[in-house]
């Protein structure tokens, strides 16, 4: 075998395994650690849980827990050891900030269906919150992601 196609399937395999390491696994609430739960349940006082996965980050494990509280749901992902890293609200889309709604308007996206608004909240930068746009383009969903300063980025 030559080195170019040793090379081709080390790459393949390498690609693949890094795929299914952010799979996310459905999972019971059993499952789920209790310092996890301890600490959805400190930071979301009185919150119905939705559901439940688990998945490989970086290495880390980490649940993602489906949240509903009061009307409001969200997904808050939290390490195996209770450590909140990221909450993804679902919003309305006139809930966006202004610099968003223009960006998304001027985009070749902008007379496109929107289907689903989060606001992606990273505990490590509070302050700086994403918004995941998901529009109908086509027979396709495409995930537009957008700065609070109305930058898209992807």
């Amino acid at each position: 075998m030559s080195w170019k196609t040793t090379t081709a399937i080390l790459a393949g395999l390498a690609a693949a395994a890094a795929m299914s390491e952010a799979r996310a696994k459905e999972v019971t609430q059993a499952e789920v650690p209790a310092a996890v739960l301890q600490a959805v349940a400190a930071a979301y006082p009185g919150a119905r849980l939705t559901g439940f996965e688990r998945e490989s980050r970086d290495g880390d494990v980490v649940y993602e827990i489906g949240i509903d509280q009061g009307g409001k749901t969200a997904d808050v992902s939290v390490t195996a050891g209770g450590f909140l890293v990221e909450e993804e609200m679902l919003i309305d889309s006139g809930a966006l900030p202004a610099a968003v709604q223009h960006a998304l308007a001027a985009s070749a996206y902008g007379t496109r269906r929107v289907l689903k608004v989060e606001r992606i909240s990273r505990m490590a930068s509070p302050d700086a919150p994403e918004f995941e746009v998901s529009v109908q383009d086509g027979a396709k969903k495409r995930v537009l992601v957008f700065t609070a300063a109305g930058e898209l980025e992807e």
